[in-house]
C-alpha cells in the first residue's frame, strides 16, 4: 500500500489521523496461519497518544505472530471500521482468507 499524505492526514490541521502497516514477512507468515485474529489496542504511550492497533495471528504450534499495526486518531467505532477495511483490503491484495468465526 503506498502512502498518500491527504488519504490519512487532516487536510486542516496536516495531522496525521490514522496510519496502517503490514511489513510483508509478516503478511506471508500470517498467510500460512489465517485462522485466528486477535486485536490489541492497549498501547497508548506513544508520543502523539494515537492508540495503537495491534492486529496478531496465531500459529499452529501456538506461537503469536503480529501481522499489522494501525496508528488510529481515537478509539470510535469509526477508527476501528477504517482499521478493518484496511485489513480487509490486504488480505484481499493478498490472496488470504479470512479468520475463522
Amino acid at each position: 500500500m503506498g502512502f498518500s499524505p491527504q488519504k490519512y492526514c487532516n487536510p486542516i490541521t496536516n495531522r496525521l489521523e490514522r496510519l496502517f502497516f503490514a511489513h510483508p514477512d509478516a503478511i506471508a507468515l500470517y498467510k500460512e496461519h489465517p485462522d485466528v485474529l486477535l486485536l490489541d489496542c492497549t498501547y497508548k504511550t506513544n508520543r502523539f497518544c494515537m492508540p495503537l492497533l495491534n492486529l496478531c495471528g496465531v500459529t499452529g504450534n501456538k506461537k503469536t505472530i503480529q501481522t499489522a499495526l494501525c496508528f488510529l486518531s481515537s478509539e470510535k467505532k469509526e477508527d476501528y471500521e477504517w482499521a478493518m477495511t484496511q485489513f480487509k483490503e490486504l488480505l484481499e491484495k493478498h490472496n488470504i482468507p479470512w479468520p475463522l468465526s
